[in-house]
């Protein structure tokens, strides 16, 4: 394809098999670095030396270096309880690690279960490891993390087996990090699964745990008609209570391709929710299941989504990368999904192109105590290519007046929200936005938005509209402006439903949405965009656009800053906002600069 972010794409995989050490790791935008353990940093610090690690190293055992390859002729676990290179174990021990431990596997397959109780420190992590990312173990079975501690897992390959490859638990684990490794060719086990797993014992806590740098590929069936709920990568406190907790996790620079589920499923359970309501409680999963971060991944040909957070607090998702997934069955082929009472959910600078959906809402209705403060932000994404027939037999039924539309850049199915949609540019799509339901108390704020190339023409024939407000309950929570929408290429017009809006609910022109009694969009604008390239899908403004100088800061920007203490008045290309004026739409113009590369390590992209 000769699409413009494809080739982004590319790029970034190529990256990944070439690029072992140029770029130290930078974060995403809005999204806090994970921090030093001591001396070691999890996602950039290198393994320890063997020789000066493992000093007896190839021809003898030093206590505490632990070397298995059941491939070499002279494994054995007969009085060999560390093994080492010249005369390695035959299977992974499973038992407690202590601090500073060091161990490399090689070889395989292996296909016994393994649990590891890893007990590393701040300042004497354990490294459990496959040589290099070159140089894995071939490993069949799940390994369980009980109680882990300060672990850096890296350079392993899961692969042909069933279900869930490592299990993190327990009552108190934290400050570990799986990176570098592969997943691939995972067959569904039957019923929800993941392939990494992240759930704390009942009264338990979980925290400090990272994912870098990990391809997942073939993981169940993406495009099987029954729904195959089989994710990546999913901590969670499904079943549990308070005081239980879980938080402060990253999923980072992570590559998802024909997986059945989500990259980062952030599951809390919303029956706790709706049951906190009968006890009277004020707290539930929702404020002890937190901070859970998705930064610079990639995801396509999958059946879900990047993210779809259910009763979690403060998700930020920020430059992640999703395409090519269409609606099959009930999965509905989204960029980006948030749903069930989450708060504070944050979408960033991340590009959804050739999907169903770009973003949607879905089930966020369930009772619960938090229900008055449940926000999403949308600030400074591109979602392009977004139509209804990825591929014919799968399209959703389409009427341009339904809350649960398809091929919109943004969909919102239902209310019990705060919603903010603040400087995003939409190219190609459908509709631009869809506001499927608003109660009384919700608010919907949309400002500094391109809407362009809008197309949809639903199943009767009908237009679909460039911003859509399905039913309305509380008209003093919506605000429309600040935006510039290209007239439609088949009828010239700009063009928007709005639920209870007179003299009609179906308005023609902008100046149309100005003069009626909802009187929206006063600092709005209409025409050509002149974005640099769209053929190619370059939808920067070029010199001279309408888009540029007309926007001001929106009041969002603040409140993250407030929140979080980290700045994101950045476009999407990474460039700083000016103090004065801003241009509508992700980008502020003029030749794309973009932040410091993030370190990749070479991982194998199989056809």
């Amino acid at each position: 394809m000769q699409l413009y972010l494809k080739i982004i794409a590319c790029s970034f995989f190529l990256l990944l098999i070439l690029n072992y050490k140029a770029f130290a790791y930078t974060p995403p935008i809005g999204i806090p670095d994970p921090g030093m353990w001591g001396t070691t940093h999890p996602i950039d610090s290198a393994a320890p030396s063997t020789a000066t690690k493992c000093p007896g190293w190839p021809t003898n055992q030093t206590t505490n270096c632990y070397y298995i390859n059941n491939s070499h002729a002279q494994a054995t676990d007969t009085n060999n309880t560390f093994g080492y290179p010249s005369k390695p174990r035959l299977t992974i021990p499973s038992i407690t690690y202590p601090a500073g431990a060091y161990i490399e596997i090689a070889g395989g397959p292996y296909t016994t279960s393994v649990v590891a109780i890893m007990n590393g420190t701040a300042t004497n992590p354990i490294w459990f490891r496959g040589k290099s990312s070159t140089s894995m173990p071939d490993i069949r079975a799940r390994i369980s993390l009980p109680n882990g501690k300060y672990t850096i897992i890296e350079n392993l390959n899961f692969n042909n087996f069933a279900g869930n490859a490592l299990n993190i638990s327990g009552m108190a684990a934290n400050n570990l990090c799986v990176r570098n490794s592969k997943f691939q060719k995972l067959a569904f086990p039957g019923s929800s699964s993941s392939v990494i797993s992240s759930t704390p014992t009942q009264d338990g806590s979980i925290h400090d745990i990272i994912f870098y740098n990990n391809l997942f590929q073939d993981i169940g069936n993406w495009q099987a008609t029954t729904d195959e709920d089989y994710h990546a990568i999913a901590p969670g406190l499904w079943g549990r209570t308070p005081p239980t907790t879980q938080y402060n996790i990253w999923s980072l620079n992570n590559t998802a391709i024909r997986i059945a589920g989500s990259l980062n499923q952030f599951n809390g359970d919303q029956r706790d929710a709706t049951k906190a309501v009968s006890e009277g409680r004020t707290v539930t999963n929702l404020q002890n299941f937190h901070h859970m971060y998705s930064g610079k991944n990639t995801m396509y040909q999958s059946r879900q989504a990047m993210g779809a957070p259910k009763f979690t607090t403060d998700a930020v998702y920020s430059q992640n990368i999703a395409y090519d997934t269409f609606s099959i069955a009930s999965g509905a082929g989204s960029g980006q999904v948030y749903q069930e009472g989450s708060r504070y959910v944050w979408i960033l600078f991340n590009t959804y192109y050739n999907l169903t959906y770009g973003i949607r809402s879905s089930n966020t209705n369930f009772p619960g105590v938090e229900q008055a403060d449940l926000r999403a932000y949308m600030i400074g994404n591109v979602i392009y290519n977004i139509n209804n027939s990825m591929k014919a037999g799968y399209e959703k039924p389409y009427n341009n007046t339904d809350s649960y539309k398809p091929a919109q850049a943004i969909g919102f199915e239902k209310g019990h929200y705060k919603r903010y949609i603040v400087d995003n540019t939409f190219y190609n799509v459908g509709g631009g936005v869809n506001v499927g339901n608003q109660l009384e108390a919700d608010i919907t704020d949309a400002s500094g938005n391109v809407f362009a190339a809008i197309n949809g023409v639903d199943d009767k024939g009908n237009a679909d509209f460039h911003f859509t407000m399905t039913a309305v309950g509380g008209t003093n929570g919506t605000f429309l402006d600040r935006s510039f929408f290209q007239p439609r290429a088949d009828n010239g017009k700009v063009t928007f439903k709005w639920a209870g809006a007179l003299p009609s609910s179906t308005i023609g022109s902008l100046a149309d949405l100005q003069a009626s009694s909802v009187a929206q969009c006063k600092n709005c604008w209409t025409g050509n965009p002149m974005f640099v390239d769209a053929a190619t899908y370059n939808l920067r403004p070029q010199a001279g656009s309408p888009l540029i100088g007309k926007n001001t800061r929106h009041p969002v920007y603040d409140e993250f800053q407030a929140r979080y203490k980290l700045n994101i008045a950045y476009d999407f290309d990474g460039k700083p906002r000016p103090s004065g004026a801003w241009t509508i739409g992700a980008f502020e113009g003029g030749a794309a600069t973009t932040l410091p590369a993030p370190q990749f390590k070479s991982i194998d992209i199989i056809p």
